[in-house]
């Protein structure tokens, strides 16, 4: 069973929201399969086109870790490795990394693969997949990366990562730390 997200909502105060494709981008899920049996798998699904040309990364109740290329309705393992996090009815926190055609897995905070290629298809949608189970799915992120992250230490006294500077009637920086010396909400 295949769920493709048909509308990405950035402003939840528009009614507008259409499907961007994109090309970097990082994908939070918190996943769970219920079932024991080896065959079952829960996962991602990405650059989908159609029903017959589209990637996945699934995870089995019994340690297994598959990179799936679905082809003209083909399917082929292109990437399986082991991980540690397996068992029946376990919630799983997975981040799927895409830069481009790259693809980082992350489960419970360790790295599964990294540096993943796959390229035959174009950009596409994003979606959740299960294979033979009624898989759990919960807190679905979609975030895009940013060019320049904020990240500002305040140590020689300046914020320059701040694009119209520190309100000085309200804020002082003093020995690496940012303070607020008024009352403020």
């Amino acid at each position: 069973s295949i769920s493709v997200i048909n509308r990405y909502i950035s402003d939840p105060f528009s009614d507008d929201h259409p499907v961007e494709l994109l090309d970097g981008y990082v994908y939070r899920v918190r996943m769970m399969n219920p079932s024991a049996n080896a065959a079952t798998r829960v996962g991602f699904v990405y650059n989908f086109q159609d029903p017959a040309n589209y990637y996945e990364l699934v995870l089995s109740p019994t340690g297994v870790v598959q990179a799936r290329r679905v082809i003209a309705g083909a399917v082929s393992v292109v990437f399986e490795a082991p991980y540690s996090e397996s068992r029946p009815n376990r919630w799983l926190d997975a981040v799927l990394y895409a830069n481009g055609t790259k693809m980082q897995l992350v489960v419970n905070g360790n790295s599964i693969v990294s540096g993943l290629q796959q390229s035959e298809l174009p950009k596409g949608r994003l979606g959740l997949i299960a294979h033979g189970t009624s898989a759990k799915f919960d807190n679905v992120k979609i975030d895009l990366p940013t060019d320049s992250p904020l990240k500002e230490t305040f140590n020689d006294g300046l914020a320059q990562r701040f694009p119209n500077g520190v309100d000085s009637n309200n804020w002082k920086i003093e020995n690496g730390v940012l303070e607020n010396f008024t009352v403020l909400q």
